[in-house]
């Protein structure tokens, strides 16, 4: 008999990757379909937010839930900015309520207006800037964004795989 002998180590290998498979199928589709039903994916439109997110990365977005979480300061979310209903934007949450935001450049600290700090205190408003401040159309231009406006946060770059990973929260 002349058969080919295999190392023990790629016999248990070979072995272990066919149960694996049988195994990781199911639990893959059930992750996948509990993935789908919380989170979303999103695919980032534009350089506004270079070099954290590039256009045509696509990220997962975890949805805010029954608008009772809290939105930090330094994340990245997603929401229906004002004057553009139809197309969501992405943006880094620079002011949270209660803060008194700079509105016509990020570096030069202005006098914020009773009428702006109170809007966004009683209301649960929030100042989003872009990462790219010279190239993104962001609350700098349109304002506060309201809490009912955020459809979630920006956890990961799921799409090209080349940049899969999280993103990380700035202050």
């Amino acid at each position: 008999m002349n058969r080919h002998r295999t190392p023990a180590a790629v016999r248990v290998a070979h072995g272990t990757t066919r149960a694996s498979r049988r195994l990781i199928w199911p639990l893959g589709c059930i992750l996948f379909a509990a993935t789908c039903s919380i989170a979303t994916t999103i695919r980032v439109r534009g350089d506004s937010m270079t070099p954290t997110l590039q256009n045509g990365d696509y990220c997962v977005v975890v949805p805010v839930l029954f608008g009772r979480s809290v939105i930090a300061r330094g994340s990245v979310v997603v929401f229906w900015a004002p004057g553009d209903p139809h197309n969501p934007s992405i943006k880094r949450v620079r002011g949270v309520p209660g803060d008194c935001m700079p509105v016509s450049s990020v570096s030069r600290r202005l006098k914020c207006e009773a009428s702006q700090l109170s809007k966004s205190a009683a209301s649960g408003a929030y100042f989003m800037v872009g990462d790219n401040t010279a190239r993104s159309f962001d609350s700098r231009t349109y304002g506060f964004v309201e809490h009912q406006a955020v459809l979630g946060q920006a956890v990961a770059i799921v799409w090209p795989f080349s940049r899969l990973g999280l993103i990380r929260r700035m202050e």
